[in-house]
């Protein structure tokens, strides 16, 4: 690597180089090294060194809505989500009788992960589904 800077800052230097031009070529060597003095040091900021502390205390997680476990289908979604559209249409068209929760007036219950969501018995399933 010295040879390398040696071959650039020095490569035409002979015993009868005028001041000038060793003080330029010195004076190029430095800023080359304060700025990658400055970029290492900007690239070391970057990474992160946070580690979180451990807690103390335990993990509660929120209680759970219980879903309808009575007989019968329900399903929960909003009136502009497609697969919700689609649902409906296919409970139309096989005559199934359904109960509509639309999540987009209301508050949802918390076991409900996409739309539609249905409840079939007291079984939870996300997404359209043909029964």
């Amino acid at each position: 690597m010295t040879a390398l800077w040696s071959q650039i800052l020095f490569s035409d230097c002979t015993l009868d180089m005028d001041r000038d031009s060793i003080i330029m070529r010195v004076a190029f060597a430095v800023i080359i090294g304060v700025l990658a003095f400055y970029v290492y040091k900007w690239w070391l900021g970057t990474k992160s060194n946070y580690v979180p502390e451990p807690s103390t205390s335990e993990f509660v997680p929120p209680e759970q809505d219980k879903p309808p476990s009575g007989p019968g289908v329900t399903m929960y979604g909003a009136d502009s989500c497609p697969w919700c559209t689609k649902q409906k249409d296919y409970f139309t068209e096989k005559s199934i009788e359904y109960t509509f929760v639309d999540c987009a007036q209301g508050k949802c219950p918390n076991f409900v992960s996409g739309f539609p969501t249905l409840v079939i018995d007291g079984e939870i399933k996300v997404g359209y589904q043909e029964i």
